[in-house]
């Protein structure tokens, strides 16, 4: 039961971090004027900060590395990085050859990033 409770925190969790994420695209590309791809790493990175925040305090109940903080810390970047990567590269793919609007690309890409994510941080850094 609780690793589907901590499914559940971490659905609420990265959908506040992902709302986030999207806002500041959207804001970052339509007001600033800024290039979606640039726009989408500054956006990924807020909400991945946020998401890291509220996976430590929030979501999972065990901490592998709890005693550890700039090895957890680290990991979780790596982790994110790599998952940040490909959800780049999908938003760019869906834009660039299927001719998605930069936002509905950004949902596909980030729909299709949710588990991966999910199951790399619970396979290396909240697991026993």
């Amino acid at each position: 039961m609780d690793g589907y409770k901590e499914f559940i925190k971490y659905f609420i969790s990265i959908s506040l971090s992902f709302g986030l994420d999207v806002f500041f695209l959207f804001f970052l590309t339509e007001y600033l004027f800024l290039n979606y791809l640039i726009s989408t790493s500054i956006s990924t990175t807020i909400g991945f900060s946020v998401n890291y925040f509220l996976n430590v305090n929030w979501v999972f109940s065990y901490r592998y590395y709890k005693g550890r903080p700039y090895k957890e810390y680290t990991l979780m970047v790596v982790i994110s990085l790599l998952v940040s990567v490909l959800n780049i590269l999908l938003v760019w793919f869906f834009t660039e050859f299927f001719l998605f609007f930069y936002m509905n690309s950004k949902f596909a890409a980030s729909f299709l990033t949710f588990f991966i994510k999910f199951f790399l941080k619970k396979l290396f850094l909240f697991s026993i």
